[in-house]
């Protein structure tokens, strides 16, 4: 039996298991309060109601945690998905044989590809100068 499966049938028989609970001491406290039957038949009726109005907002939170549980997951494969499409760009980004540097929004080179360190250094190997020839400068055309 899969969880999905297991889960509803748990959340059947605690509906059931409230729902008899319900009658059996509903229908105590009736009896022990009213002798008259045209009196008894209206409150059992009024017990009725209340039933179907508890009975409906206990449903309508239920499939509102299921839906909130359900939209985590969306969210949670929306965010692999935007990982795996940066992944993506990333390999395109270094595997690239065009020289390209990125810059923040002051200017200042945050990361630079394979290529462009092979254009600037003459070999492709060079990862531990390009912290401290690269980074943090400011590009020019000279």
């Amino acid at each position: 039996m899969s969880a999905t499966n297991r889960n509803a049938m748990l959340a059947a028989l605690l509906y059931l298991l409230f729902s008899v609970a319900w009658m059996v001491f509903s229908d105590y406290l009736l009896n022990s309060f009213f002798d008259g039957s045209a009196e008894l038949l209206r409150w059992q009726l009024i017990n009725g109601y209340c039933w179907v109005v508890l009975s409906a907002g206990l449903i309508f939170i239920a499939r509102a945690r299921l839906f909130q549980c359900l939209g985590g997951g969306a969210k949670l494969r929306e965010r692999q998905a935007d990982r795996d499409r940066l992944r993506q760009a990333a390999a395109v980004f270094d595997c690239t044989r065009e020289g390209v540097l990125v810059t923040d929004s002051n200017g200042l080179i945050v990361h630079v590809n394979r290529a462009f360190m092979t254009i600037r250094t003459g070999e492709a190997n060079t990862w531990q100068c390009f912290p401290i020839s690269v980074r943090s400068k400011t590009p020019s055309m000279s």
